[in-house]
């Protein structure tokens, strides 16, 4: 089973002690010990919650993972990205949505043309 895992530098596996932003080695990161998994880490470092649902569609839509998990909102919390929590909750929201709607429509319970 494909596992998407979305998430800021704690998904990434940033090494804080590296210059140039380097990751610790794969089996020392939360995404590395998931046996079993086929994993796809799409961590960044300093990635928020997003405001573009389009972006993360296209991502989800073409690896298309089984389950995803997202671990972002450590990052809204800095004053340095001048989010509102009415922003931040909405695009949570929005990106919730998205990842719902791909998995109706991979099970089977939306039919793709009715999906706007």
């Amino acid at each position: 089973m494909k596992l998407l895992c979305l998430g800021d530098s704690n998904t990434y596996g940033y090494d804080p002690r590296s210059y140039f932003g380097s990751r610790y080695p794969e089996k020392s990161c939360w995404t590395g010990l998931l046996d079993g998994w086929e994993v796809i880490n799409c961590g960044m470092n300093g990635l928020v919650v997003p405001t573009d649902s389009k972006v993360w569609k296209n991502l989800i839509e073409s690896r298309k993972p089984d389950p995803v998990t997202v671990m972002l909102g450590s990052n809204d919390l800095k004053d340095t990205f001048h989010a509102s929590p009415q922003e931040i909750s909405n695009g949570a929201g929005t990106l919730i949505e998205v990842i719902q709607t791909f998995t109706k429509e991979k099970q089977g319970f939306v039919d793709r043309k009715s999906v706007v």
